[in-house]
This record gives C-alpha cells, sequence and structure tokens, in this order.
C-alpha cells in the first residue's frame, strides 16, 4: 500500500471567490442603507417663528421721560424706539428661523433715574400661540435692562 500521496495545492486563478464578492456587496449595500435611514439633526427646518417683546416700567415716585428700547429685528439688525417711561409697550417681528437671536435691552435716557423694568420674549412656530420664553421681572430699581432668547424649538 502506497502511503504517499502527493499533495496538490493550487491557487484559484479567479480574482476572488463568489463568497468574497458577495460579502463585499453585502457590506457596501448595508452601510448604504444606514446613510439613508440617518437623517442629519441640523437639517434645515421650514418652520417660521414670530417673536413678541414686552416691556413695561414702574417707579414709586414718578420718574418721567422716555426709555431707548432696542430689539433684534428679523434681517438680524438692531432697531431703537423711544417710549414713555410708565406706558407698557409690545411690538412683534417675524418671520425669523430656527436659531434666531432674539435681543430686547431698554436704557432710561437719564442714567440717574431708578424704574423697575419688566421685560418679556414670547415666541409663536408656526402660527401658534405666543409662549413666554424669556423674562426679567426683576423688581430691583435700575435705570436699564437686556435680555435675549435663541430660538431652539
Amino acid at each position: 500500500m502506497n502511503c504517499n500521496k502527493k499533495l496538490n495545492l493550487t491557487h484559484s486563478t479567479s480574482n476572488a471567490p463568489w463568497w468574497r464578492m458577495g460579502l463585499i456587496l453585502a457590506l457596501i449595500v448595508t452601510i448604504g442603507v444606514i446613510n439613508l435611514g440617518c437623517k442629519d439633526n441640523e437639517e434645515e427646518d421650514d418652520s417660521e417663528y414670530y417673536v413678541k417683546y414686552e416691556l413695561n416700567s414702574t417707579a414709586d415716585f414718578h420718574v418721567g421721560g422716555t426709555l431707548n428700547v432696542t430689539i433684534n429685528k428679523e434681517d438680524n439688525k438692531t432697531m431703537t424706539e423711544s417710549i414713555n417711561t410708565h406706558t407698557p409697550w409690545e411690538t412683534i417681528i417675524g418671520p425669523v428661523k430656527k436659531g434666531f437671536n432674539a435681543t430686547l435691552s431698554a436704557r432710561h435716557e437719564d442714567g440717574a433715574a431708578r424704574l423697575r423694568i419688566f421685560t418679556q420674549i414670547s415666541v409663536s412656530k408656526d402660527g401658534a400661540p405666543f409662549i413666554l420664553r424669556k423674562i426679567d421681572d426683576n423688581e430691583v430699581p435700575r435705570n436699564a435692562v437686556q435680555i435675549n432668547y435663541t430660538i431652539n424649538f
């Protein structure tokens, strides 16, 4: 009996066996499906927002004069308006997009005057009712105030 068998090891002449090609193709398809299934969190939001700025001032004694009110508008430029003290004031701007930085500041023309200045910023999304987002209702008398809110919902 001849136990010496010759082992014939040869390398396949094809580029890659069919199962390797199938594995590579499956990997490519899986990665493609995962990439298509994931949505970018920074995707463009088509929502329209409106911003309502409100201000009121009071004092223990009558402080006359005006407040210079400055707000950030839709085009990210500022607008300044003079209003009488002790007079409620509000304005609405929009539409703006998510990420807009709403800023409201007020300063009494006489830097020595001390008023209780109350401010707030409310936001409406796509025509919904306004929701209060930022408030400064500090009772301490002062001659200036500034608040801001960045739309992030």
